[in-house]
Parts: structure tokens; sequence; C-alpha cells
């Protein structure tokens, strides 16, 4: 975690956070008070941990498997040494976790949202949902301002893998996500600008949360956002949030159909693999279609569509972390290029060697059982040990 200050010409507070195995900060938001907040995944059991709600990791060392575990940490920079860091807690179960958004509200209460793979991931009875619906699930959890008390924390899927991607906050406390979903019957509202899943491999979602709500009824807003997946697949990367509630989507699109607006900069696909896309919704209004404006970009990647909601729509408190430099190691064009995934689909294994070099190969997946005559399905690694910028997903 590194502030700068704001001219930009001095480095005002700079610090590790990390244990004995790799971890990785993946987004950080500073509230009103200018406590920053960080989140994201570590595989160490000595992760440094303070007035935590889960003071253990969750993971069981498996087949030489060490699993993820998300974390989130709270840091008054104006103070010096272990006072700075506030509170740092394990999240997750005993499967793979990752932090991937985070937000913070006036109160000094938590936002944090990724995904995970855990079937006991830490829930409360007022979620959506206390059980994974399949393989993966999005969770969000809200942490009080302490870091011990666990206010809200929930499960959101459906028959396929779902996975949050970024989080911001409007001025009444309402949360928006985004991420990916492959999932046909993803939880969506009546009043959805896209009602139904593409039909290509992954759609991106937009959901707006009230965490005060019981259940479903917390669900105020849901939607899908995608086409044929022709080239790649759709995968909403940033999301923010303006006063009056027009909520902001930037993410990546490898669809030739992509929904585009009349008047919108440009309506057609550019070429390549990917382009990116900007979205906006207006969650208030029963007949979304009619509101909704998109601007479909041109960019060689998703960092930069990302980039554009950060800089253009500020309103979110939320800031996302990191830097996507390429595609991340789960798209199988890219691997295929780079050598790490065979003709057959299978991933290469790593070898002692590539492992001490650090080589850009994929790590031999976990495997599970996922449902009768299906053993052995591999499991997609999060992120490259030897590749430490490269965000990748499940």
């Amino acid at each position: 975690l590194s502030k700068l200050a704001a001219a930009g010409g001095s480095l005002l507070y700079s610090t590790y956070l990390g244990g004995h195995d790799d971890q990785v900060g993946l987004a950080v938001a500073v509230d009103t008070n200018e406590n920053a907040y960080i989140t994201g995944d570590t595989m160490s059991t000595d992760f440094p941990i303070k007035s935590a709600y889960q003071g253990v990791s969750g993971g069981t060392y498996t087949n030489g498997v060490t699993p993820l575990d998300l974390f989130v940490a709270k840091f008054n920079t104006k103070l010096s040494g272990n006072s700075s860091l506030l509170y740092s807690t394990y999240l997750g179960g005993t499967d793979d976790e990752a932090g991937q958004g985070i937000a913070a509200d006036n109160a000094g209460n938590a936002y944090v949202t990724g995904y995970s793979y855990s079937t006991n991931y830490p829930t409360r009875p007022n979620g959506v949902s206390t059980q994974i619906t399949y393989v993966a699930d999005v969770v969000i959890s809200k942490l009080g301002p302490a870091g011990t008390n666990l206010l809200y924390s929930t499960y959101i899927g459906g028959d396929g893998n779902d996975i949050a991607q970024a989080l911001a906050l409007d001025g009444s406390g309402r949360v928006y996500l985004t991420g990916q979903t492959d999932s046909t019957n993803f939880p969506v509202t009546a009043s959805a600008c896209q009602p139904n899943h593409s039909g290509g491999f992954e759609n991106v979602f937009l959901l707006k949360l009230d965490l005060s709500v019981t259940g479903t009824n917390a669900i105020l807003y849901s939607t899908y956002l995608g086409g044929n997946n022709d080239n790649n697949q759709d995968i909403g990367l940033g999301v923010a949030v303006t006063s009056n509630g027009f909520a902001y989507v930037a993410g990546a699109t490898g669809s030739t159909d992509f929904p585009t607006t009349a008047g919108s900069f440009q309506q057609g696909f550019g070429g390549g693999f990917v382009d990116g896309f900007v979205a906006k919704f207006d969650p208030r209004d029963s007949t979304p279609p009619a509101t909704l404006r998109k601007r479909l970009l041109d960019l060689a990647d998703r960092r930069r569509a990302r980039e554009i909601v950060r800089r253009r729509w500020g309103g979110s408190r939320s800031t996302r972390a990191g830097e996507l430099q390429r595609e991340c190691g789960y798209d199988r064009w890219h691997q295929r290029r780079e050598g790490s995934i065979r003709a057959d689909g299978r991933k290469h294994r790593r070898t002692p060697d590539q492992e001490r070099q650090g080589r850009h190969v994929t790590p031999a997946p976990r495997r599970r059982q996922l449902e009768a005559g299906r053993a052995g399905e591999g499991r997609r690694r999060q992120w490259h040990r030897g590749h430490r910028h490269l965000r990748c997903h499940p």
C-alpha cells in the first residue's frame, strides 16, 4: 500500500503487507477520514492479522495446493509502524476466494466483493443466500469499522460460475457490483435491461443491492449485458455511480453483436479479440432499455476501459487497484498464443525448474468432482505465481 502527495512528488506512506507465501492486493478505497482499505487474496497462513473477524486462514493445504483466502485490511496512513494498521482479517472458507472490489462508507464500514469456491464462506442469515449455488459464486460482505463484526455477507449466483470484479457505493449506501457470469439463471429483476443470458460463454452483469433488506429483496436491480461471445467473453471490470443514481460499467467484450445504442460513439466491433465498452444504466427506471446509454470503444485492452470509469465518472468511493497489463491467463486465445494451453484444452504442468524461474506457464489445475459422471474437471487458478501483475480468474 502506497500513498503519494497530492502533487505526486513525494511518497508519504508505503508498506509491505504479507506473510511467507504469496498474496496480492487487488483493490483499494479511501473513506472521508483518509483511512485506506485494501482487499485481495493470500496463500499465507501467517498473513499479518490484527483485530480480526477471522484470525485464521480457512484454507487447507491439499495435494500440494494452498487455497487462496480473501483478506481485508484498514490503514491510517497518518500513523506509523504497527499503529498504522487498524485491522486486518482473513475472510474465507476451505477453498479459494479473492477480494476484487472494495468501498467504504462515511461510518467506516468496509464493503468487499469478489468470488468464492468454498461451500463454507462466512455468510450472515440476512443475506441473499447462505449457500453456494455452483462451483464459484459472487460474494459480497460488509465489515464494521473495527473489523471484528461481519454485518452482512452473502453468496449470489446461478447455475454457472459467477465472478464479481468491482464494487461502488451511492450516497444512500446502496451497493453496485459488476463482473461476469455464465449462469443462465443468474438472479435478474423484472426491470432488467437484458433479462436473459445471450447464449455466449460469459455475460456482464450489473447488480444494485440494498444491504439493509433481508433475503432476495435486497436485489433492487439486476441485469445481464452481452452478446454472442464469438471472439471472447463479455466481462464487467469497473463500476461507478453518480450522485443522482446513474450507474456506469466499463469492461471488455468479444462479441460482435454486443448491445449498442443509436447515436453512441462506436456501434460496431472494431476487431481483434476484445474491444472495450462503457455502458450507462438508470437502475431507478422501470424501463431501462429506453434509458440505456452505452459507448463501445475500440480499445486494445481492459485496463483502459476500467480507467475511463475512474477518470471521467469518479463519483464512486471505490478505486480499482493495480493494472491489467494484458489479457488474463484464463482467456484461451491468449493461453494458446503464449503456449500455456495445449491444443486439447488442457493446461501444461509446471516443472520444478519453471516454478523457480517463474516462467509464464499455468500451474497444474486442482481437480474436484463437480457432478455425477463428471470427475476430474480442471480448476483454473486465479493468478500466475511468476507474474503477479496478471489478474486471472476462474
